[in-house]
């Protein structure tokens, strides 16, 4: 800041640095000049009355430049991590998982085994589950464990995933809970090997299930352990298998 004073009168100017402008104060107003150097020089240059030149180093402000703007991350990609092993799976199956490109929906499951259905209520019977209507939800015709199927795929399959649509039908704890899958490459009643052990969510819609390795198979075996609190029956909709037909 450059303090003036002449005649008992006092100006001031101020210099703002980096905007190369001054702006001066005098009794007859401020004058803004583009350059601070010839704002310097016309008042060097003998103003009429000029006393004295009082020349003071203020720091106006700090100025520091602004940090460049966070961007928000972009959303993850999301694939899901159906559990496989021992632990519950509670996505839908990650469409790129296993080796041998995208699992499909392998289409054409027969039920060819079951331990019970409530055949008094239409849509509950055991073909039911391979309908591919999420109408329909199956019902045990008691309250006992296990309960289970048997799927037969039309032709020996590599199998990535188990889809469980866990819906009930009146008390949400009839749906089911614990279950295993078991596969065969044998026959529909030996030779079954556990897959996967899972415990499924209550209501929960397209529960994937994951093998871990994937497993060739012909029959897949569903074993429901529990369910979430019901004595009665135990219900569950439709199922699903992902894998390859090769």
């Amino acid at each position: 800041m450059i303090r003036l004073s002449a005649e008992g009168r006092s100006g001031e100017l101020l210099f703002f640095p980096g905007h190369g402008s001054c702006l001066v104060s005098r009794e007859v107003g401020l004058i803004r000049r583009s350059s601070c150097l010839l704002a310097v020089a016309a008042l060097l240059s003998g103003p009429p009355g000029l006393q004295s030149i009082e020349l003071e180093t203020t720091v106006i402000a700090q100025v520091k430049p602004l940090p460049a703007p966070k961007l928000p991350e972009p959303p993850p990609s999301s694939p899901a991590k159906p559990s496989g092993g021992a632990g519950a799976g509670r996505d839908a199956p990650n469409p790129q998982a296993g080796s041998g490109g995208a699992p499909e929906e392998l289409k054409g499951l027969k039920v060819v085994n079951f331990s019970s259905q409530r055949a008094s209520w239409e849509g509950a019977s055991a073909s039911d589950i391979v309908s591919g209507d999420p109408n329909k939800v199956w019902a045990s015709s008691d309250g006992n464990f296990p309960q289970s199927f048997v799927l037969e795929l039309p032709i020996e399959s590599t199998i990535s995933y188990v889809v469980f649509n866990n819906q009930s039908r009146g008390d949400p704890k009839r749906s089911s809970k614990d279950v295993e899958i078991l596969v065969s490459t044998q026959s529909a009643s030996f030779g079954f090997e556990v897959a996967a052990k899972a415990a499924l969510q209550q209501g929960e819609i397209g529960q994937g299930i994951e093998l871990k390795p994937a497993r060739r198979a012909r029959w897949v075996r569903i074993r429901i352990l529990s369910n979430h609190g019901s004595p009665e029956m135990t219900t569950l909709g439709i199922v699903q298998v992902l894998g390859r037909q090769q």
